[in-house]
């Protein structure tokens, strides 16, 4: 796991095509540019069912979702993105075809 912490924004596309995963542990957005653009990027994604997130990501179709707040489930749906690789190649195809 790399925590990066901030990107200048026009670094911000390269930083996502480091990554194998996004996780977003939000409780609520408004509307989620990041996960917008991890899913624009080729990425899966891993989020919560919360406000905003519900309205780019629908679970086990284009990206996995957890109840806010949940430790544990979201860390199981990290290790199923991490462990199955036709699994986030689904998801991922899906997510930028929707992107």
């Amino acid at each position: 796991v790399t925590l990066r912490g901030p990107a200048a924004y026009g670094d911000v596309p390269a930083v996502y095509r480091l990554g194998d995963v996004f996780v977003s542990p939000t409780y609520a957005e408004g509307f989620s540019n990041t996960i917008l653009e991890a899913m624009a990027s080729g990425l899966p994604v891993a989020s919560t069912r919360s406000v905003g997130v519900v309205d780019c990501l629908r679970d086990g179709d284009n990206g996995l979702l957890v109840e806010p707040g949940d430790v544990p489930a979201l860390a199981a749906a990290l290790a199923r993105l991490l462990d199955d690789a036709r699994l986030r190649a689904r998801l991922a195809a899906r997510a930028l075809a929707e992107a």
